[in-house]
Formats: C-alpha cells, structure tokens, sequence
C-alpha cells in the first residue's frame, strides 16, 4: 500500500512538474509571439489607437461625437431603436406615418445638435475616456440612423438643399468608426439616405460639390486591415485581464496552460488574414474561399462542437466573415461618389446623363470606380427613365440592377444569396 501511494505521489508530482513547465513553455511561445508582431510596427494593444497626442480641437471632436452617441443610445432605448427601421420611401409605408415621425424625430434633437458641433472639427479618433467606441460603435450607429433620417425627411418634403446640408455630418461620421461591420452598416444606411435624396430632392452644383468634398474624405480604402489589428490588439489585451475574486482567479491559474495555447493559437492566425487583408480584391476573394474549404475539411475531419475550435480553422474563418463588410463600405463611398459626378454632369448637359462612367474622368472623376465584388469597373446603365449605379455584393454576379435595402423602394427583403445588387437608382426628372 505504501508503494503504491509512492507510485501515486511521485505521479502526481512528475504531472504538476509537467504542467508547470509547460505553463512556462506556453509563456515564452506567448512572449515571442508578442514581440515578433512588435518588431514588425504593429499594434499589440488597443491604446495605439487610444494614446495619441490630440490638438485641443480634436479631444473636442471626440467629446462632442462620444456625448451625441451617449443620447443617440438613451433615444434607441427608448423607441426600441425605431429610427434605423424607418424607411420614409418604403412601399406600402413605415411603422408610423411620416407627421408622426417627424413629431418624434426633430431636427433640433440635442444629439443632432452635438453631432452638428462635431462635423466641422478635426478628428483624430477617440481617447482613453471613450475608447469604448472603438470596440462597440452600436451607440454611433444610432447616432448616425437619427443624422440620416433627419436628411430623408427634408427630402421627401421637397427641401434638397436642406437635405444635403443633413447628410454631410452623416457621412462625416464615417470617420468615428473603426471596425467594417460597423462601417459597412453605416455605409449602407448612407447610400439608402442618398437614394432618397436624389430620387426627391433638387440638387445645385453648390450641394453638389458639398457632399463631393464630405465623401472625398471618407478615403477610397476598406477598414478591413486596420479593423483586423485592432481585433488582434483587443484580443492581447485580453490576456492581461483578470478574473475578480480570489476562486475566479485560481481557477483560471489552474487552467492557464490550455488558456494561453488558445489565446496563442487565436492570435497567431491572424497572421494569415492579416496577409489576405494587404492584398488586392481579386485575390483576396480567392483566398477566402480556400480558408473556407479548409474550414469545411476541418469539420469533417473533427466533427462535433468543438472541432472547429481544435482545429485551428475558427479564428481564420471569424476574419473572414468581415470580408464583405470592407467590400460594403468601400463600394457604397464609390457608388456615391460615382452618382455625384453623374449629377454633376448632368447639371453641366442639359440634364442628360452621361453615356458612361468613363465620360466623366478626368474632370469629375479620377478614375472609373472598381467593384470590390468583382474587381470589374462599378456596374451603370442609363435609359429614358433613369441610371442605375451598382456593384453585384456577395453572390458577385450581374442581377441586372435588383437594388435592395433602405430608400431602394422596394418592399422585398432578400438574403445574402438572393438576387441583389448594391447601389442605387436615381429616375430622372418627369420619371419619379
């Protein structure tokens, strides 16, 4: 018996000698891990974002857009976030009537005038005190639903000019968010906005220019690198954490060597989208689709719920689920940009729309804008009865122009695979 418990004892030693040392294999891995991405310029902590020097008008910027989403929040919960639903231009009506909506959502809303304060101002990004806004930019997106409605209800009342002058502290709040999930939901509420403008209201060359001058510096290149170092940079963070109380934090040291492999595993496959993110759109599309047939031999090979965890397949493939959000925001800045131009040469041709977009470079137009779907030129056809200005979004095919989401006038809603194209239609004067 004594032999036995021998045998036991110097069992269970060898077994906590081997965890403790492979607790401290795992801290090196880590320590390396951590300085390779360091030597390399990268972020390794959210405070890159959050610790630079800020002019007093840019720590301004910041408090004023962090106030005006704090109200924009406090509204949302209110009316259980009825304004990012509203749709003025939606077939057979919204929730409410429009008197009412315009009784409920005023002009002079106190977080419409705080954005308004903000919209002139340089902004740098968010500090310490609202760094928040990075990691969960929900509050902003409400701020942005209540900036847009604003603009659609001067717009379907005639008022284009007004309404333009709404949509520029929208589309400047592009610039307070940071992630492309967040990004490509605000890029699309602005082209449902700026559908709505146009098929309503009658723009001059001198708000014409405006909106030109607000979306020129929404810049003409997707969020998805910088969104996924900042996911990398949270998730470093995260391994400083701990736990409250005195059980919670002995139960994590108990299990720290298989947190830390995760933790280390989870990091490190960002290296790969990383490299995916830094090429360009072609062939990021088809490095997507290689990590999803390895992400569906993955659970072949190991069925179950945690098969995709052990694999190592499920970080890469949570990075490229932002893949279409970076296509979404950077289309919806050229479809917008594009439509500028047409109208502006619109205004400058008797009201006849260009031929193509090619007709408007170099004058009002760089370049003819690329898809990021397809990396084809951006779609446009014009007829009698209008033009049209799209990319073929997810399913990346040609669906002739079927136009969905807000301010598209169409009552169907339709899934990621649907026939859909994203962008948007304008009917020329005596067709709306």
């Amino acid at each position: 018996m004594r032999r036995l418990r021998r045998i036991l004892l110097v069992a269970l030693a060898l077994a906590f000698v081997g965890y403790i040392a492979w607790d401290r294999v795992e801290a090196v891995r880590w320590s390396r891990l951590v300085a390779a991405i360091q030597a390399r310029g990268e972020p390794v902590s959210v405070d890159y974002w959050e610790a630079r020097q800020r002019t007093p008008e840019q720590t301004e910027a910041a408090r004023l857009y962090a106030e005006a989403a704090d109200l924009a929040r406090e509204k949302a919960a209110d009316d259980n976030n009825r304004a990012s639903r509203l749709d003025v231009d939606k077939p057979g009506g919204t929730e409410i009537g429009l008197p009412e909506i315009e009784a409920s959502y005023r002009s002079d809303d106190p977080a419409l005038q705080l954005l308004d304060r903000a919209t002139p101002l340089d902004f740098q990004g968010f500090d310490a005190d609202h760094g928040a806004l990075y990691e969960n930019a929900i509050p902003l997106l409400e701020l942005g639903s209540l900036a847009c409605l604003r603009a659609d209800l001067l717009a379907v009342r005639g008022d284009g000019a007004a309404a333009a002058a709404a949509l520029v502290p929208a589309v400047r709040l592009q610039r307070a968010l940071k992630l492309p999930a967040y990004r490509a939901r605000h890029a699309s509420r602005l082209l449902g906005s700026f559908r709505i403008l146009l098929r309503h209201g009658s723009l001059d060359e001198t708000r014409l220019a405006a909106l030109q001058r607000a979306f020129d510096e929404w810049p003409d290149e997707d969020a998805l690198l910088e969104g996924l170092m900042l996911d990398r940079a949270r998730a470093i963070d995260a391994v400083d954490d701990r736990p409250p109380g005195l059980t919670a934090a002995a139960a994590m040291r108990l299990v720290h060597p298989f947190m830390a492999r995760g933790t280390r595993l989870r990091v490190a496959s960002f290296d790969e989208a990383i490299a995916i993110a830094r090429e360009p759109w072609p062939a990021r599309w088809e490095a997507a689709g290689s990590i999803e047939r390895r992400i569906k031999e993955a659970v072949q090979r190991r069925p179950g719920r945690f098969g995709l965890l052990f694999s190592g397949a499920f970080p890469i493939g949570l990075a490229q689920m932002s893949l279409r959000d970076a296509a979404l925001d950077l289309a919806a800045r050229r479809i917008a940009a594009a439509a500028i131009a047409v109208e502006r040469y619109r205004r400058a041709h008797d009201e006849a729309p260009p031929a193509s977009l090619a007709a408007l470079t170099p004058a009002l137009l760089a370049g003819v804008p690329q898809d990021p779907f397809s990396a084809e030129p951006l779609v446009y056809r014009s007829d009698s009865g209008g033009y049209v200005i799209y990319s073929v979004d997810s399913n990346r095919r040609d669906d002739h122009g079927a136009i969905y989401g807000h301010g598209s006038a169409v009552a169907v809603r339709v899934g990621p695979q649907s026939p859909r194209d994203f962008g948007i239609r304008v009917p020329l004067e005596g067709t709306r």
